[in-house]
């Protein structure tokens, strides 16, 4: 919990092993590291599955009528953690197949346009769960056309998992949930009154 007032902040144990861990990967020891980047071959035909998965995310905010399709992997690296990191850069180009259109982008060619970008995938590739699918985490695309850029940290795999949903202010769950929360600030709170929940202003 993050509050105005500092002293009320609250970091369960789980929040604090989180942090350790993440700051561990960030600036790791040389007896932790399990494994630095390495370049990776741009032939890798699991480079090329991912980077399709990725390019409907480019489709749905690219504002052409026609898909995108990797016309050339320029150069690939990866990092071997609890998964898969990597950073692929690759030419984009517009195909000649419409969005609507059922055929594998493979067997697409080029558009009358000549539309071609430079873009920059980095995401995290799961280890495979029970049924077997790697499930992609922690995307970012930065591309030279700027409408294409993505920042997602939700997964993209076979099937989509649910993202954030809405809640209404209403819900009485929010406020079960939170006057369960209230004790641990009361506990560090220098007041010598409970605090309590005035209104949620979001979810």
């Amino acid at each position: 919990m993050n509050c105005d007032e500092p002293n009320l902040n609250y970091r369960s144990k789980r929040d604090v092993y989180e942090k350790r861990r993440v700051e561990a990967h960030s600036h790791p020891s040389k007896r932790s590291v399990p494994g630095g980047w390495s370049s990776s071959s741009v032939d890798n035909p699991k480079i090329t599955h991912h980077l399709k998965k990725l390019l409907t995310k480019l489709d749905a905010q690219s504002g052409k009528d026609n898909k995108l399709k990797v016309k050339e992997i320029i150069s690939a690296s990866s990092q071997v953690v609890a998964g898969t990191n990597w950073d692929i850069k690759a030419k984009v180009a517009l195909s000649d197949c419409s969005k609507s259109d059922g055929k594998d982008i493979e067997n697409c060619g080029d558009d009358k346009d000549k539309f071609e970008t430079i873009c920059e995938f980095k995401f995290w590739e799961k280890l495979p769960d029970k049924n077997g699918v790697r499930e992609l985490d922690n995307i970012q695309v930065n591309c030279e056309d700027p409408k294409l850029n993505v920042r997602s940290k939700r997964e993209v795999h076979d099937t989509l998992v649910g993202g954030h949903n809405a809640v209404s202010n209403d819900d009485p769950r929010i406020i079960e949930h939170l006057n369960k929360l209230l004790p641990k600030l009361d506990s560090q709170s220098d007041k010598q009154h409970k605090l309590k929940i005035k209104n949620s202003l979001r979810h």
